[in-house]
């Protein structure tokens, strides 16, 4: 990259970067202190062309092709981002996703292995074995009242001031294998990628607010008894989804097949056949995902 000129701060330098965008030379302005701003090209091949047209653009800024270059570069620009985008759409970057060692994923490995290890340490079955077992990590303590009737020992309000981890451990509660399996491979998949381009700290973040947003609405909606890592495995397929549409630049991809997996269970769930299953969960978690990658797309764009 090299810079070859200076424009004034009277004029507007990103009127001539339009321009120059449909003769097919890409710049970058930049704000200087006086209020002007450098004109800087990619190519160094292109150099002395661009410098010719800032001549040109210095001793008549007022010409009429500037104006009419903005709406072409406006084209030309999208027409980028979609081609961007598609690319990212079919290729799947195997390396950043699955090689050992590429790079570190902690927080995205623990909730794997905390909800695996609370699995074989506690099991699944019925009511009457898992509900004491897991009296600690419940949204509320609940006991079972005969066979398979459960009763609340506390509300929420009561519970969260001394025991406020409750709001986040039911994620690692899994009910049967299949719950288990399918949770941890889309945990495993979609979390690794947004620890790796997000890093671990803002996973961690992100896991706490979908987490105890889902579980909030769960609870309010069934009460106590519910558990399972979807409503934070859809905040990141929401995320990610759109990040992925709209902000291909972020460096974010899913597959075609995997948004229409994660639909289309979403949508299965709300039918009699599966039972009870967790909607408000999966339906909070999908909503903070896709409420956080519009923010971060804002924020991206305003800085």
């Amino acid at each position: 990259m090299r810079e070859i000129g200076s424009i004034p701060p009277d004029q507007d330098g990103k009127r001539l970067a339009d321009y120059l965008l449909t003769l097919g030379i890409r710049t970058r302005v930049d704000a200087q202190p006086d209020g002007g701003s450098s004109l800087w090209v990619y190519e160094e091949d292109q150099r002395d062309a661009a410098r010719e047209a800032l001549g040109q653009f210095l001793q008549n800024p007022h010409d009429p092709r500037y104006a009419e270059a903005a709406k072409q570069a406006r084209q030309l620009e999208r027409a980028a981002a979609e081609k961007e985008r598609r690319y990212r759409k079919n290729v799947v970057e195997v390396r950043s996703r699955w090689t050992p060692g590429a790079q570190r994923r902690p927080v995205t490995v623990a909730l794997v292995s905390i909800s695996c290890a609370v699995a074989l340490l506690w099991g699944f079955g019925s009511p009457a074995s898992h509900i004491p077992k897991l009296a600690e990590l419940w949204i509320t303590p609940i006991e079972l009242v005969g066979d398979n009737s459960i009763q609340f020992v506390s509300e929420l309000w009561k519970v969260v001031p001394r025991e406020p981890w409750r709001l986040v451990t039911p994620i690692f509660i899994h009910m049967f294998l299949a719950h288990l399996v399918f949770n941890m491979f889309a945990t495993l998949d979609l979390g690794s990628q947004i620890e790796f381009r997000l890093g671990s700290w803002r996973l961690a973040g992100m896991v706490l607010l979908m987490a105890v947003l889902s579980n909030l609405a769960q609870y309010y909606q069934t009460g106590p008894y519910f558990g399972g890592m979807s409503g934070v495995a859809y905040g990141f397929f929401g995320y990610i989804w759109i990040r992925s549409w709209l902000d291909p630049a972020s460096g974010f991809s899913i597959s075609q097949s995997t948004v229409v997996i994660m639909l289309a269970w979403f949508v299965a769930c709300f039918t009699p056949l599966l039972g009870d299953v967790a909607n408000a969960a999966h339906t909070v978690g999908l909503a903070t995902g896709v409420f956080l990658a519009f923010l971060s797309i804002f924020l991206r764009r305003a800085a």
